[in-house]
């Protein structure tokens, strides 16, 4: 007996994760019906399917939102259990007019499929709205609505069917095969966590395909970004804020990228003029950037295990790959927080070697490297600015801890120099700005906003006939308003790991529920292995972690309550690398299985809404 004991302590974390492997399978695919969808529309709009059960309403926490296109007919996605639902509502579309039906087929393992195509289904739904006309043609049910919601629902009936038990036992074999076989082959990678550049490939795969596969601008303004990296492609210098060049880079809120700090757009355009011999559509070689930027984060991976501790928070949310997928800017500040992160974290690195070494024939290489990589990070987004006191507090540890006082003048001689560069090449890029555009460049900013800006974002319009998400302190909205009934932290929660395309492409329920609490396990374990150690300099650094990103937290708190309702997860990114650090710090206490397992869980819970969510739902593009 006690030697059965001891084996399964000894393979206890192959045995977490064959469970975890099965526990999500028969959560998210084995029980869950999938749809497919035949559909044509007049316009880029929103498909909504809703369940419930006999005597319960329709809730948007039920349902399952998809965008559609006229470009596009066949759909497929995930529905729900339906072994207790009993009643289904379909919104076509979201828009005064027309859409066909084509057929709706529904599966699951147990149930005979349902069918809804033009010979029958469509007529037994008795719930109606908005709909001034509906009738079956030869190619489906066509739908004529005369309000922006449409929907018809009601209640249906399922016939059960023998559940294929042999089937699905032989599949979770097969799991815990696939797992036993990857743990076997891989287990001697977790002292230097090698483990980390084969998810990190993982992720660069499924990076790629969406940045192929999906249409332009289907994701977060990509347009706008887009738009801003193709000027710098045949520019050096920032433009005129009001050259009619430019005008069409100013979003609806008045605002151009362009006339931003930001170095994104510059080295973004210079990428797709160098690599304009690759012959695809343009939107997706301004793609090509952020790719090659994860690329580089995984051959850091492979080479420095400094580089694998800091990439650690960067694989337990799919959100984070899924900015890497388009243009936009939030996936250049993670890159550059990345690298200046490995450069504080790792012993032997650059910068710690710099700040110690008493001469060096390659002194002015090194202190250009360093100083335009701190350059670069003053040249990122706004809410990037508490990473930037972050690593300033480490280093200021750091400096502290070293002890001898004439080491710690030389470091921070040292530092204070290459933060000097770092602000001259900050000071390069605003004063390039203002030599084109003058003194006067904020008086031409608010000018060209009250002239561009959409009348529902534009400052002059009259407070409450604005977009109802723009200062809502200022409507009377109160901060308990906007944290229970706007569900302020559930939103920006799930938007951080697993929401796609315009807001429009999320995962069931089931999967946010499971990151919770995987999530706040792995926190849990993560912090208290942390704490519990001899904490002097990992307990400060943890601290200094927390509180950093409880600052950045209350600031998006306050900007939406204030400013304009942005529950976006994106934007407390500057937490992934601050996470990253702390890891690299405390590594060597973070080894054991529990901790492991929490990780790959997560892991695994992102690759499944990346693969089985984003990219079966996001609208697809043609290649040519």
């Amino acid at each position: 007996m006690s030697m059965l004991v001891e084996k399964l302590k000894k393979h206890s974390l192959v045995l977490l994760l064959c469970l975890a492997g099965c526990t999500v399978y028969a959560v998210f695919l084995a029980n869950v019906a999938t749809v497919n969808l035949s559909i044509q529309v007049e316009k880029r709009t929103l498909f909504q399917m809703y369940w419930a059960q006999a005597n319960e309403g329709y809730s948007e926490k039920r349902s399952v939102k998809l965008i559609v296109t006229p470009r596009q007919e066949q759909y497929q996605f995930l529905l729900t259990n339906l072994r207790n639902v009993k009643k289904l509502r379909f919104d076509p579309h979201k828009y005064i007019g027309g859409s066909i039906i084509k057929k709706v087929t529904i599966e699951q393992k147990g149930i005979q499929p349902i069918h809804y195509n033009f010979e029958n289904g469509f007529y037994q739904f008795k719930e109606r709205n908005h709909i001034s006309d509906y009738h079956l043609e030869k190619n489906g049910l066509v739908v004529h609505s005369n309000g922006k919601d449409p929907f018809l629902g009601g209640e249906f009936t399922i016939e059960k069917t023998a559940y294929p038990w042999m089937a699905e036992f032989f599949r979770f074999v097969f799991i815990c095969l696939v797992i036993v076989l990857i743990y076997s082959t891989t287990r001697q990678l977790n002292a230097t966590l090698r483990y980390v550049p084969i998810f990190m490939a993982v992720a660069v795969a499924l990076i790629m395909i969406m940045a192929v596969i999906s249409e332009k601008n289907v994701h977060p303004d990509e347009y706008v970004h887009i738009d801003a990296s193709k000027y710098y492609q045949k520019n050096w210098l920032p433009p005129s804020i009001e050259d009619p060049e430019i005008r069409h880079t100013y979003s609806v809120y008045g605002v151009s990228r362009l006339n931003k700090p930001e170095v994104f757009y510059f080295f973004s355009g210079k990428f797709a003029e160098l690599t304009s011999f690759i012959h695809v559509k343009p939107f997706r070689l301004l793609r090509l950037f952020n790719v090659f930027l994860f690329g580089c984060l995984l051959l850091y991976t492979i080479k420095s295990e400094g580089a694998r501790s800091m990439a650690m928070p960067f694989l337990i949310s799919s959100q984070i790959w899924y900015v890497f997928s388009y243009t936009n800017s939030d996936a250049f500040a993670l890159s550059i927080a990345f690298l200046v992160g490995i450069q504080v974290v790792t012993p032997g690195s650059m910068f710690n070697t710099f700040l110690r070494q008493q001469s060096d024939k390659r002194l002015f290489v090194r202190y250009l490297l360093l100083g335009c990589l701190l350059g670069c990070l003053f040249l990122l987004k706004k809410n990037f600015y508490p990473y930037i006191a972050f690593v300033i507090t480490v280093l200021a540890w750091q400096i502290w801890e070293m002890g001898d006082r004439e080491e710690q003048i030389l470091a921070v001689k040292r530092l204070s120099l290459l933060t000097l560069i770092g602000l001259t090449l900050f000071g390069l890029r605003v004063g390039a700005d203002y030599s084109v555009n003058g003194l006067d460049k904020a008086e031409k900013l608010e000018s060209m906003r009250l002239e561009t800006a959409g009348p529902l974002y534009n400052p002059q319009t009259d407070l409450h006939k604005r977009h109802i998400h723009l200062s809502m302190k200022k409507r009377g909205a109160s901060l308990t308003h906007i944290v229970e009934v706007k569900r302020f932290f559930e939103k920006t929660f799930r938007s951080a790991f697993g929401v796609y395309g315009y807001f429009t492409v999320s995962g069931p329920f089931r999967y946010y529920d499971m990151v919770r609490w995987t999530g706040v396990a792995l926190l849990s374990v993560f912090l208290g292995l942390v704490f519990l150690r001899p904490w002097r300099e990992n307990g400060f650094i943890a601290v200094s972690c927390l509180f950093f990103s409880l600052l950045l937290i209350t600031v998006s708190l306050h900007h939406s309550w204030t400013k304009d309702f942005q529950a976006q997860g994106r934007y407390l990114f500057p937490i992934v690398p601050m996470l990253g650090i702390v890891y690299a710090k405390s590594h060597k206490y973070l080894k054991g299985p529990l901790f492991t397992s929490l990780f790959i869980a997560m892991f695994l819970l992102s690759a499944y809404s990346f693969i089985f969510v984003a990219l079966p739902q996001i609208p697809k593009a043609t290649f040519y």
